[in-house]
């Protein structure tokens, strides 16, 4: 049985849950949570979507705050450090940069971590400029401890929401692509 994804995420209370994460160990093990065999395995896709979904928004939001308290303090300390502004282009010459040596070495886990802190920079910098009514969330000249949370928070917003929206796509599967080219989800419903 062939079953639609959620559009979005499933909400389950925390008994439902149980239920689920029941019925996903049971069919793994091939049977039902009453012992008997499990007949119904054609349910599987329906339990294996809500229960990635449920575990999926649990585990984005699990360490919410301290992901966008991080965000906030590199945010102060690069704006001190680097100066004001979106800094586009520098931004994207460093990432240029940090590219050539994830390629030199792409075992060096901190090469990898360099990228992501220059990609935070690049983000937390222009989601501080999105204008929100007349206002910005700050000026270049006048910088506060909240203006820092407040563009943290857009950035960790923005990033639990790209990467549900990621989780409900559909995707090629990738045994069938190949390893050195970017897998795209499949855009035919866009």
């Amino acid at each position: 049985m062939n079953l639609p994804k959620p559009s979005g995420p499933v909400l389950l209370t925390e008994a439902e849950a149980i239920v689920v994460h029941d019925a996903l160990i049971a069919a793994a093990a091939g049977t039902h949570p009453n012992g008997n065999p499990v007949p119904y395995l054609e349910a599987a896709d329906r339990i294996i979507v809500a229960a990635q979904t449920y575990r999926s928004a649990e585990e984005l939001t699990r360490g919410y705050v301290q992901a966008s308290e991080i965000i906030a303090r590199q945010a102060e300390w690069s704006h001190k450090t680097f100066g004001p502004g979106t800094r586009t282009q520098g931004v994207l010459d460093h990432l240029r940069k940090e590219l050539v040596e994830v390629e030199k070495d792409p075992y060096d886990l901190s090469e990898w971590i360099d990228l992501a802190i220059l990609a935070i920079d690049g983000a937390w910098r222009h989601a501080a400029r999105i204008e929100s009514g007349e206002a910005m969330l700050f000026s270049e000249d006048e910088i506060g401890q909240s203006d820092y949370a407040a563009a943290a928070q857009l950035v960790v917003d923005t990033y639990v929401g790209k990467l549900a929206k990621n989780f409900a796509r559909t995707w090629p599967d990738w045994r069938t692509m190949p390893a050195d080219k970017a897998i795209e989800h499949d855009r035919s419903g866009e």
